[in-house]
């Protein structure tokens, strides 16, 4: 009777461990599957770096033109010593709130362009921005691989990063089709005021 006793508790405690690997394994197997969308913050961080740090580190100006330095050389430079995304954005954010010579990390853009003078943004700002470009790449001029390659060794850049899914529906538009859209509407209403406008009596 107590071999039957033994053999009944091993056989459900065999059951009982292969449905516990079972559910553990099936709850593994569904966040593996879950897909990952597109985060609002970093949708809202590039926006943010569209807006604000475009106006003086974006892509389009000439090398011999510049104000300041491409948004992917602060990239480059903040990613050299591999940091975690925290140690990134403590980075930016330790020298953007107060912007002095001796926190700078750019010593070369210092020297040339200056210090970048004091910009009110907030932290949250600061740390949304920093956050997608850690994660994602930003566009770069396409003289930047030579004249980083020039001063830190040829061969050895590439842009760390995702490529952003422009086609996703959480992409913010940029400040060049919210400029377009709003010039299209206001002549728009400027062609229906004129359609309703009376004669002028002479």
């Amino acid at each position: 009777m107590k071999k039957h006793f033994l053999l009944f508790g091993l056989l459900l405690a065999s059951v009982s461990c292969k449905n516990s690997s079972s559910s553990e394994k099936a709850q593994i197997e569904d966040v593996k599957e879950t897909p990952v969308a597109l985060d609002n913050n970093l949708a809202k961080g590039k926006e943010l770096m569209e807006t604000k740090c475009f106006v003086c580190h974006g892509p389009d100006a000439k090398e011999d033109a510049r104000i300041a330095p491409p948004m992917v050389a602060i990239k480059a430079r903040y990613f050299m010593g591999n940091p975690t995304k925290q140690e990134f954005g403590d980075a930016v954010w330790n020298f953007v709130k107060e912007p002095t010579l001796k926190k700078g990390k750019m010593k070369g853009a210092l020297k040339r362009f200056g210090v970048m003078p004091y910009q009110p943004y907030s932290e949250e700002e600061i740390r949304l921005i920093s956050d997608y470009i850690y994660e994602f790449k930003v566009e770069e001029p396409e003289w930047f691989k030579e004249h980083w390659e020039k001063g830190h060794g040829k061969g050895n850049y590439q842009q760390q990063g995702k490529d952003f899914d422009t086609k996703s529906k959480s992409s913010p538009k940029s400040v060049k089709e919210i400029g377009l859209e709003m010039a299209s509407s206001t002549q728009k209403v400027l062609r229906e005021n004129t359609k309703r406008r009376p004669g002028r009596c002479t």
